[in-house]
């Protein structure tokens, strides 16, 4: 792939060093070429090309074009603070909830604590935990993650479809909106069928929604049904078929 020629500059256009990279690097490789010229260390630097940051695992090759041969960075320095916690919560998730209050509201500090262990959500600010990225990246590992996001987030349509998907039943914690949300509790129900319980009057009377968690309980689920649905499907030979065959 050949060799990319990188000039690291300040922002105030200072040069700092000169980089010669393989194509196949990644960002933090680069980083590390820079430490070992500047003293400036790997936790320390933020890089920024035309104003975007480049993630530590993005290989060069993806970032730039073939026809590059020279690029321009610039180094952002992470202020001492915040480095040190950055150091401290990637070698152990939990040291978050030694850090001061301002550490525990840094999203970058607190992304990496959760990523090294995500029961750190805990000690997260309560803005952090209302931040659906930061919370979902928490839950990935362990689903636990999510009872400790902020209520706001049971009203945002994205976090609970992602929260649904690897828990049908954090439908319970949806906001009345999205317990009428079709796509929202479809998603809910075929992950758990007893989802069902938690889904709006008019959603507990849906046959492709009945049929779903029937695929998935059997007759059982219809106990949460309207009156109406289950009289009807009863004589749905589709829904009664799928209850016999679970």
């Amino acid at each position: 792939m050949g060799l990319l020629k990188i000039k690291v500059t300040t922002r105030q256009q200072k040069l700092l060093c000169a980089v010669l990279a393989d194509r196949v690097w990644r960002a933090v490789d680069v980083k590390e070429g820079i430490e070992s010229q500047t003293g400036i260390t790997v936790i320390e630097q933020r890089l920024y090309a035309d104003g975007e940051e480049l993630p530590n695992r993005e290989r060069l090759c993806s970032l730039f074009s073939e026809t590059q041969d020279n690029v321009s960075l610039t180094l952002v320095r992470r202020p001492q603070e915040q480095a040190h916690w950055l150091s401290r919560v990637m070698e152990y998730g939990l040291q978050l909830r030694l850090a001061p209050e301002h550490i525990r509201d840094d999203r970058d500090v607190v992304m990496a604590a959760v990523r090294r262990n995500w029961k750190a959500i805990e000690h997260a600010s309560q803005r952090l935990r209302a931040d659906r990225e930061v919370v979902l990246l928490a839950a990935k590992p362990d689903v636990r993650a999510f009872e400790f996001a902020d209520d706001s987030l049971w009203s945002d349509r994205i976090f609970m479809l992602n929260a649904v998907q690897d828990d049908g039943t954090f439908l319970k914690r949806a906001s009345a909106e999205l317990a009428e949300d079709r796509e929202v509790v479809l998603a809910a129900v075929h992950q758990n069928w007893r989802a069902l319980e938690f889904a709006s009057r008019e959603l507990r009377g849906d046959r492709e929604i009945l049929f779903a968690s029937v695929q998935q309980g059997g007759w059982e689920p219809m106990m949460y049904a309207t009156p109406e649905a289950r009289d009807s499907l009863r004589a749905d030979k589709e829904v009664i078929l799928a209850a016999v065959d679970k």
